[in-house]
């Protein structure tokens, strides 16, 4: 199970981005579904994959809490079973009020996808639950807010 934390991150970037409901909800103003990737690992690069143009929101940011990986060994000493904690971010950006609906639509589905469900992967069957939740407002110099809505989810794998 030593490639379990590679298997978590790719179950759950591939399930957001395989959603079409999300890419729909991803995508605003009037923009196709697809446009951009929409769902990013660690960081939201400056320029998106698929367009080719920067990053415009909203996005969602999949990052796994270092340091949150706890393992339960068996009697024998072989991991039987592997806990992670990934937060998942919708972020967006507003100028004067802050409002969170469209980010919220975004976060709702999220976890439609990723709470209380099971999946299968290479090293055995995993269960994602959403732990925690919280709003995060970040204002800028500029005059724009940076908003999020954090959902963090304990990402089970048992062999």
């Amino acid at each position: 199970m030593a490639a379990d934390v590679l298997q978590v991150d790719e179950w759950i970037t591939e399930t957001l981005r395989a959603d079409a409901t999300l890419q729909d909800l991803l995508a605003i103003d009037g923009r196709a579904p697809g446009y951009q990737l929409g769902v990013y690992t660690n960081v939201a690069p400056e320029k998106d994959v698929v367009s080719r143009k920067p990053v415009m929101v909203p996005f969602v940011i999949v990052k796994r809490d270092s340091g949150s990986t706890q393992e339960q060994v068996s009697i024998g000493g072989a991991r039987c079973i592997v806990r992670h904690i990934v937060s998942v971010v919708v972020w967006d950006i507003h100028t004067g009020t802050v409002t969170f609906s469209r980010t919220k639509a975004v976060a709702d589905r999220v976890d439609a996808l990723l709470h209380n469900v099971s999946f299968t992967v290479a090293d055995g069957q995993g269960w994602s639950m959403r732990m925690a939740s919280d709003t995060i407002i970040d204002p800028q110099p500029d005059g724009r807010i940076n908003c999020g809505i954090m959902q963090a989810y304990n990402v089970t794998i048992s062999e």
